[in-house]
C-alpha cells in the first residue's frame, strides 16, 4: 500500500495500476481472503484508471469491487459510490437507478453515518441533474424530483457553515 501511495503522490498512475494489479494477484492467491485489503487496492486501481482516463477499465473494476464488501457497511457504500462515479464518467447512465436502489435499500443502516448521508445527498443531486437534462431516462424519476427538493435543509446547513461554495466542487466530478 505504501508503494501505491508513493506513486500516486508523484502522479505516476501507470505505476499505481501495475502495483495494484500485482497486489490483487498476490492477495487473491492466498488461502485466506483479505477482502478489506483487496477492496482498498481496487479503489486505488480504479482511481488510477480514472486519472489516466481509462474509463472502460475503471468501469470493469468498479463492477468487481462490491464483492469484497459486506452489504450495508461503509466499504459497501464506497463500492456503490465508485460504481456511480464510473457510470457517470463513462456515460453508462442506465446503471444508475439500480445502484441508487441498492443504497436506498440500506438507508436505515447508513443513516447514522453523516459522511454517507452527505455523499448520498450529492448523488441525489447529480441524479436529479441527469434526469432534468434528459440524460437519464427512469420511470421512477418523479421520486427524485421530490427527493431533490428534500435537500433544501442540507443546503441550508451548508449555508450556515459558509460552505456553499463547496456544492459545485462536490457535484462537478460526478457530472463529467
Amino acid at each position: 500500500m505504501i508503494s501505491i501511495i508513493d506513486r500516486a503522490s508523484c502522479y505516476d498512475f501507470k505505476a499505481v495500476k501495475v502495483i495494484c494489479e500485482r497486489s490483487i494477484q498476490s492477495l487473491s492467491s492466498k488461502s485466506y481472503r483479505h477482502n478489506a485489503a483487496i477492496f482498498t487496492i481496487y479503489l486505488q486501481w480504479i482511481r488510477a484508471c480514472l486519472q489516466l482516463n481509462n474509463l472502460p477499465e475503471a468501469q470493469k473494476l468498479a463492477a468487481q469491487v462490491e464483492r469484497y464488501t459486506t452489504k450495508g457497511t461503509y466499504n459497501w457504500f464506497q463500492s456503490i459510490k465508485v460504481q456511480l462515479q464510473t457510470s457517470i464518467r463513462t456515460k453508462n447512465y442506465h446503471q444508475i437507478p439500480d445502484l441508487y436502489k441498492k443504497i436506498y435499500e440500506y438507508k436505515s443502516e447508513l443513516a447514522s453515518n453523516k459522511i454517507i448521508q452527505e455523499e448520498t445527498n450529492v448523488f441525489v443531486l447529480a441524479i436529479h441533474v441527469l434526469i432534468k437534462s434528459d440524460l437519464l431516462k427512469w420511470a421512477e424519476s418523479t421520486h427524485f424530483i421530490g427527493k431533490a427538493k428534500d435537500l433544501n435543509p442540507y443546503f441550508e446547513e451548508l449555508r450556515k457553515q459558509k460552505l456553499e461554495m463547496n456544492i459545485p466542487i462536490l457535484v462537478y466530478p460526478f457530472l463529467l
